[in-house]
């Protein structure tokens, strides 16, 4: 497994409502520092704050990981405190949420009309509507 780097930013004096992490999300997404982790073929979301960035980027070295948040942290007009963990093990992680997949749009369409209280599967035929595939000519 190749190396990863674990980070944690925890940023100083933010208050209610202050953009200041949405803009540490994009500036550490810039740098290819993501928030989600993929344990067991689950993706899951990372705590707020908390980045897993690879190795094979910029930045290969913990100092170089460094350089990358204090960056990141600088664009958001706060002072931060962080941890950067290098990593070439896997992780034991609990009680994180996992990343909703996208719904096809067949579970869309069955989502819908379970909603109106239809229970049965539409019947697509070769006279079907090219557009919905669903409705009769």
């Amino acid at each position: 497994m190749a190396k990863r780097f674990f980070v944690r930013v925890q940023l100083h004096d933010v208050a209610e409502g202050d953009d200041a992490y949405v803009t540490l999300h994009e500036e550490m997404e810039k740098r290819h520092f993501g928030r989600t982790i993929v344990v067991d073929g689950v993706e899951y979301k990372l705590p707020w704050g908390t980045y897993i960035g690879p190795s094979g980027q910029t930045g290969a070295t913990r100092e170089g990981a460094a350089t990358l948040v204090e960056q990141a942290v600088k664009a958001t007009v706060k002072l931060a405190s962080f941890v950067i963990v290098e990593t070439d093990t896997g992780m034991r992680v609990g009680n994180l949420e996992p990343v909703e997949q996208p719904k096809s749009a067949e579970e869309e369409l069955m989502s819908a009309l379970e909603a109106i209280g239809k229970k049965k599967r539409p019947v697509i035929s070769r006279n079907s509507c090219p557009s919905c595939r669903t409705c009769v000519r």
